[in-house]
């Protein structure tokens, strides 16, 4: 199985990937460290059927004041829609998003 982003660049434990999301009602991006490459089915009534390639990852979004900041206590969240999704070189990277993403050390369960 290859894990591909929305430009076909490969998907690898430890990069770093930039996503869209939610902010209140408006679109945002978030960035994240990619802990682990996961899979499950693509329909819950078909174990045996396709599969769909999901992420786990140590994510970090800013406040209403531009402070970045851990989500959801540092515990690795799951995306499921890896065309959404960008592998980023660290310099693309806000320095205060980066040390946070780096200085994470939590992996997914």
């Amino acid at each position: 199985m290859e894990y591909k982003d929305i430009a076909g660049r490969a998907i690898t434990v430890g990069a770093i990937v930039c996503y869209a999301a939610l902010w209140d009602r408006s679109a945002t991006l978030r960035y994240g460290k990619v802990t682990a490459l996961k899979s499950r089915p693509a329909q819950r009534w078909m174990p045996e059927g396709p599969v769909a390639l999901t992420l786990r990852l140590t994510a970090v979004d800013r406040d209403h004041d531009g402070v970045w900041h851990i989500i959801n206590n540092g515990n690795a969240i799951t995306l499921s829609f890896l065309d959404r999704l960008l592998v980023v070189p660290d310099i693309l990277v806000p320095v205060s998003a980066l040390r946070l993403l780096k200085a994470s050390k939590k992996t997914a369960a």
